[in-house]
């Protein structure tokens, strides 16, 4: 029974990374997406097994209509949205050995034209254009006839066009392109990169109202290069720009001292850069902080450190220690058991409760410095003590997710107790000036819990 249900938890969770690209797809942001996902998931814990006749397709069909859900609600925002709309970026690294995610086939440019779609219309081209589901699944997916399904991808695609990659430079003609993009853009030489632009090239730029960015395309190879050239002029000193994969797509991602300030992806066809994608909405860069970017105020290691590790022992750690004696754990504290790396114990940490249905959300304020998050590494099986059960589960280091926008989700669902527990984390962290990471923890469905209880007994 064991190997069954672990077998199927495994397989389950290769299937993460298709719902999480669909759920991309369909909203265009990553912390939207995970969470389309974990719901789905948390679902799935909670479903009558003897029912469902296909894991996989249930979880695809939760994440599609949750999905369908989240967009029907945005509509209105992305209506009012201040410029154009580009979708959060997917940024990686430039190393051709790289296996290219599902997520990161989906261009910026695929998903912006999208927007033109209802999300009814949106999920079933995704499904069968992109992640090439048959009719009969895509109907049963979103809830529809098969011949009504077909009538709307017939539609979806007319409205459309063909927004799916047709040419594909090779990596030799992307990476001469992007160095004579860069050179030409910041000596200033309009000449040089209107000659590397399509005569009837495209830029759009997101600025989402937060930052200045221009409101509307910009049309024309003639008028893209002046553009350009304005704006590599203003560049504030020490800012510099990485070639990098966007979605899939060669990109360059700008840094400045207080972090990722834009992300372009540059669409090619023939030798010439036809379309250019510049994101600098900084809600829309947020999840790229934790890739290196250097932060602006963060204290120097000789001295933060110690005084981390007395501000633990001596205020955060007796804090959670009191509250789980006084009771208080089912909605602000808990306990974390992980395996020493060097010792093979169990080495138990006091946390905040994250608890939400079957995950279990965790922030650890030193990142991947902590000991308990360099256990993880080593062996990612822990245990989670909330109130008076203990659960055991699977950890995983989310270095993309947003350490505070997930602190504040789980919080903000767990009472004030918690909220309070949180708002001191938030306050020492950003005075500490660390790097916090999230770690999600998958917990055991109950028949697997038995199961694994039936074998150590054994």
């Amino acid at each position: 029974m064991y190997t069954t249900e672990h077998s199927e938890s495994e397989a389950l969770e290769r299937q993460r990374e298709r719902l999480f690209a669909i759920a991309y797809g369909m909203l265009g942001t990553t912390a939207e997406a995970e969470d389309v996902v974990q719901e789905a998931f948390a679902r799935w814990h909670q479903a009558d097994r003897s029912a469902v006749r296909s894991p996989a397709a249930f979880l695809t069909t939760v994440v599609t209509r949750l999905a369908i859900d989240r967009l029907r609600s945005a509509e209105r925002r992305r209506v009012e949205y201040v410029g154009p709309w580009l979708p959060e970026p997917l940024v990686s690294e430039l190393d051709p050995a790289d296996v290219v995610s599902e997520a990161e086939q989906l261009s910026l440019g695929l998903l912006a034209t999208l927007e033109r779609l209802n999300p009814v219309e949106r999920a079933v081209f995704l499904l069968r254009d992109v992640f090439d589901f048959d009719y009969a699944e895509i109907a049963d997916t979103v809830g529809k006839e098969e011949a009504n399904c077909r009538q709307i991808g017939r539609r979806a695609r007319a409205r459309v066009g063909e927004p799916l990659r047709r040419y594909r430079a090779t990596r030799e003609e992307e990476d001469e392109l992007l160095r004579a993009f860069v050179a030409a853009a910041e000596s200033g030489d309009v000449e040089r990169l209107t000659a590397l632009l399509a005569r009837d090239a495209v830029l759009w730029t997101d600025g989402g109202g937060r930052v200045a960015a221009a409101l509307h395309p910009v049309d024309g190879a003639d008028r893209i290069a002046r553009f350009l050239v304005a704006i590599a002029g203003k560049a504030t000193p020490g800012t510099r720009s990485v070639p990098v994969r966007v979605n899939g797509d060669p990109g360059l991602r700008t840094d400045t001292g207080a972090g990722p300030s834009g992300v372009a992806a540059f669409q090619l066809a023939e030798g010439a850069i036809v379309g250019i994608r510049i994101v600098v909405n900084p809600d829309k860069l947020r999840h790229l902080e934790r890739r290196g970017a250097p932060r602006k105020n963060a204290r120097s290691a000789t001295w933060a450190a110690p005084l981390a590790r007395f501000a633990e022992r001596y205020v955060l750690n007796p804090q959670m220690r009191l509250g789980l004696a006084l009771g208080l754990a089912p909605r602000a504290f808990a306990l974390l058991e992980t395996t020493g790396r060097r010792t093979g114990k169990p080495r138990r940490t006091p946390v905040g409760n994250g608890l939400l249905g079957e995950t279990f959300w965790l922030v650890s304020e030193h990142g991947r410095s902590a000991g308990y998050v360099r256990n993880i590494e080593r062996n990612a099986r822990v245990r989670v003590k909330v109130g008076r059960s203990w659960r055991a589960g699977t950890a995983h280091i989310l270095d993309d997710d947003d350490p505070f926008a997930r602190l504040e989700t789980v919080a903000s669902a767990l009472g004030a107790m918690r909220r309070l527990d949180a708002a001191i984390f938030r306050s020492f962290v950003r005075w500490l000036g660390t790097e916090p990471v999230t770690l999600r923890i998958d917990l055991d469905s109950p028949a697997v819990a038995e199961a694994s209880q039936q074998e150590s007994a054994r």
